[in-house]
């Protein structure tokens, strides 16, 4: 669970630079999205459609579904 927190952390800092094509490369960087960020296509489109100046991470929790999954989530500003 450390290892997705400090992926999924270091992606939180790429959506939170508010540039599209940074976020969407830290994502898929070449090998799909081992994480399977469910929300990634929709915080794409935020950043797109809203052109927010910068974000920050104000939350970040993980649940351990099972043994083998976990399920992580947070909860980020947008600022113009």
């Amino acid at each position: 669970m450390r290892a997705v927190g400090e992926q999924d952390r270091e992606r939180c800092a790429a959506l939170a630079g508010a540039d599209p094509g940074s976020f969407w490369a830290a994502i898929d960087a070449g090998d799909g999205d081992p994480l399977n960020w469910c929300g990634s296509s929709a915080a794409y489109a935020l950043l797109a459609a809203a052109r927010p100046r910068r974000g920050s991470l104000r939350h970040y929790e993980q649940w351990n579904i099972d043994d083998a999954s976990v399920v992580t989530f947070a909860g980020m500003a947008f600022y113009r």
